[in-house]
């Protein structure tokens, strides 16, 4: 079309993603019923599941005759400037957010807990001795940070090279960023629905109204990783912010332990969070663009 925008790959991509994710999780739901993400071997189906978009990408670049491995490359599947900067940025982005959000549930007069100590209770005497609440804690946020940017990063470029590489670069010929960031982040948003819906996902109450703050919570998000995008180039260090957060989750949700719809990682105290370190980074892609433009 004529302001550059391929809607023929997008839609190819769109389909690709989303119909094998909701077949999945339509027939995971009727053979092992809402808890069937409790079983082992469906959540490693979800692992699998993040790499639906990466298919949609390959597919449409595929149907529309474009060479598979410079459109990926072109996307954001590459080593882009800045890349140890932008990296390092990602993987603390999370952190960020996380250590945030406690500063605001304490000022909030929020219950905080060290999140291994139900853990920690259940250790052997032997090894209370050599380790502390503390210590436990700390050796869970080093593993947490292992696992964020080797196998998690690894599964979220499977979902990234599709939201924050072709939708981002194709919708980015048209629209603003604030745009853009409103359209993928209700798009990344509703690919998760069934899992909410049907399953509990990151809200095992309060479902519908989950959907709604997890459709804010994935526009502000999609807002931070398009701008680490943007910098470099490169979705990985959008990769592995997104691989941290998932790292992290359980650790947030025990640290505050109030209702998920109210606190994090998917909750109003994380939406308000990443709002905190979304208008820091807002800043610094404008002047980013601005030194670019000199």
């Amino acid at each position: 079309m004529s302001d550059g925008v391929n809607y023929r790959r997008i839609l190819i991509f769109l389909v690709v993603a989303y119909t094998p994710a909701y077949l999945m999780d339509s027939m995971i739901y009727f053979i092992g019923s809402e808890k069937a993400l409790m079983n082992p071997i469906y959540q490693s189906l979800l692992v699998g599941r993040m790499y639906f978009p990466m298919l949609g990408v390959i597919l449409s670049l595929f149907i529309t005759k474009a060479e598979i491995k410079n459109g990926l490359k072109k996307y954001g599947l590459r080593i882009g400037k800045r890349f140890p900067q932008l990296l390092l940025l990602g993987i603390s982005i999370p952190y960020l957010i996380y250590v945030i959000g406690i500063a605001y549930g304490y000022l909030a007069g929020l219950p905080i807990a060290n999140p291994v100590e139900n853990i920690y209770s259940t250790l052997p005497e032997e090894a209370k001795h050599l380790l502390s609440p503390s210590t436990l804690l700390a050796i869970t946020l080093i593993s947490t940070l292992i696992s964020g940017i080797s196998l998690n990063t690894l599964f979220a470029i499977g979902e990234e090279i599709g939201w924050r590489g072709l939708m981002l670069d194709e919708l980015g010929k048209r629209f603003s960023l604030p745009i853009i960031s409103i359209i993928i982040g209700l798009i990344w948003s509703l690919w998760h629905a069934p899992l909410i819906i049907l399953f509990g996902y990151n809200y095992p109450t309060n479902r519908f109204l989950g959907i709604l703050l997890y459709t804010v919570i994935c526009i502000i998000w999609t807002y931070i990783l398009s701008i680490l995008k943007i910098l470099g180039g490169s979705i990985i260090p959008a990769a592995a912010m997104h691989g941290t957060i998932n790292a992290i989750a359980a650790l947030m949700l025990f640290t505050i332990p109030i209702q998920r719809v109210l606190g994090m990682p998917v909750g109003l105290l994380s939406i308000i969070s990443s709002i905190t370190i979304l208008i820091p980074m807002i800043v610094l892609e404008k002047a980013a663009r601005s030194l670019q433009s000199e």
